[in-house]
């Protein structure tokens, strides 16, 4: 892989994280916290969590506040950080790390109108010591567009035993019908391999088994579909630093994961601690080989930051 550092772009400071989906309608969705958003600042417009529309072209694209931060649509009404969006069915999807104690519980929000209005499931992954939480989505085409089968894929990790959620090592994968994305008795884990390399599924999450282990203090597991090569893309950042970033690839979602690359000082960001990296699936080329990703850290990549990337094919 190949950056062109030159081409970045950054906008609205203070606001971090921004995952990322392609919805119905043909714009991108996504969401950041702590900030006013796109027009706002760390301290003007302030929320905890606000959702945003993205229209146009990387290179010259407009943004909309929908709910919270500065000039939204819609005030916000309840706090929390988006880890992981989901466009499908018309419906977008997130998953809510609700900043309710030291071990946080996870909970899943949906909005039927594009982002407008939001509603929080009366279910969560609890947030306790050694459990199981699921944090992002598997991101195919437009609104879902182009997915392997007829099941909602999304990874998530475990807190330590000490309740840390980035010092276990392992990345766990789960599915769940698409009809079926609210309802938490649909939902099951990826349980390890048969004889014949097929993937196994449970849905008692103690017998989930990982997927991808790294040794290295791993962040959230975002992961795309880059349609036109038939590969699964995943980006983490590992340690503390926003120039940690590991990089993957596979042919199925649940791997085997090949690393693609480990950076120690991608693009000299320095050591702002990284926090999540996107990829719009709408933003890939139509050869699969250049695209653009999105990335925030702490300190001066604490913004939406965009970059554009190629993909050097063996």
């Amino acid at each position: 892989m190949s950056w062109d550092f030159p081409s970045a772009l950054r906008v609205a400071p203070g606001s971090d994280l921004w995952p990322v989906t392609w919805g119905p309608d043909d714009a991108l969705y996504t969401s950041w916290g702590d900030g006013g958003g796109f027009g706002g600042t760390d301290g003007e417009a302030r929320v905890s969590l606000g959702f945003a529309r993205i229209t146009g072209p990387p290179e010259a694209f407009v943004a909309t506040n929908l709910w919270g931060g500065k000039d939204a649509e819609r005030p916000a009404t309840f706090a929390g950080k988006a880890t992981g969006l989901l466009s499908v069915g018309g419906t977008l999807y997130a998953w809510i790390n609700l900043q309710d104690g030291d071990i946080p519980a996870r909970r899943l929000a949906w909005s039927t109108d594009l982002g407008r209005s939001w509603q929080l499931g009366s279910w969560s992954f609890p947030g306790a010591r050694g459990a199981l939480y699921l944090a992002t989505f598997l991101n195919f085409g437009r609104d879902y567009a182009g997915a392997r089968d007829g099941f909602v894929y999304a990874y998530g990790k475990r807190y330590s035993d000490a309740g840390d959620p980035f010092t276990d090592p392992r990345n766990f994968l789960a599915r769940v019908p698409r009809g079926s994305v609210r309802e938490r008795g649909a939902y099951e884990f990826f349980a390890g391999f048969d004889a014949a390399r097929a993937p196994t599924w449970t849905r008692v999450e103690r017998n989930a088994r990982s997927i991808l282990t790294d040794t290295a203090r791993t962040k959230a597991f975002s992961v795309v579909h880059v349609s036109p090569i038939g590969r699964y893309v995943g980006t983490t950042s590992r340690g503390n630093s926003v120039g940690k970033l590991s990089i993957h690839e596979a042919a199925e979602p649940w791997g085997p994961w090949i690393s693609v690359v480990a950076y120690d000082n991608w693009g000299g960001f320095g050591d702002g601690e990284g926090l999540l990296y996107s990829i719009p699936t709408k933003w890939i080329g139509g050869d699969g080989t250049t695209l653009w990703m999105i990335f925030s850290s702490t300190g001066a990549f604490d913004s939406f930051n965009l970059v554009r990337g190629t993909l050097t094919l063996r």
